[in-house]
């Protein structure tokens, strides 16, 4: 008995929405946020868009990455995504911007930072032979 070749035809769905990226944050960092120098700046914002978008953080146009000074979590299922920034210092002032893109678009965001003071070790005159502590404290400028 000969076997019949049975074609199955399938319809592939191109109608796929796709929406371009919007970021959403508090409304407190739409202006310049001043920071003494050690302190951490935390910046949460929502990303959206379809498909997922790709997310990229950086500070006076240079990409930041993940380190112990810099941390940046997502959360998958809601869209936040935060950067904390740790121990500022005086390098830190500027413009950091996240940047979400997809094949619908791109959306950015700019946020100011302004940094005071520096971080100055302080110590007194040890003796000699014996250690050496230092301390960081905050120097006014």
């Amino acid at each position: 008995m000969p076997l019949e070749s049975k074609h199955v035809k399938k319809t592939l769905l191109t109608d796929v929405a796709v929406v371009a990226p919007t970021i959403d944050y508090d409304d407190k960092f739409k202006s310049a946020q001043q920071l003494n120098a050690g302190a951490s700046l935390v910046i949460p914002v929502k990303v959206t868009g379809i498909p997922k978008p790709a997310v990229d953080w950086s500070l006076n146009d240079q990409q930041l990455t993940a380190s112990l000074t810099v941390i940046i979590e997502t959360s998958a299922e809601t869209g936040q995504l935060t950067l904390t920034l740790k121990s500022l210092t005086g390098r830190s002032t500027g413009k950091v911007t996240v940047t979400a893109t997809n094949a619908a678009g791109k959306a950015s965001a700019e946020f100011q930072i302004t940094v005071k003071g520096k971080l100055s070790p302080v110590h007194d005159r040890p003796e000699s032979g014996s250690p050496t502590t230092f301390v960081c404290v905050f120097a006014k400028c």
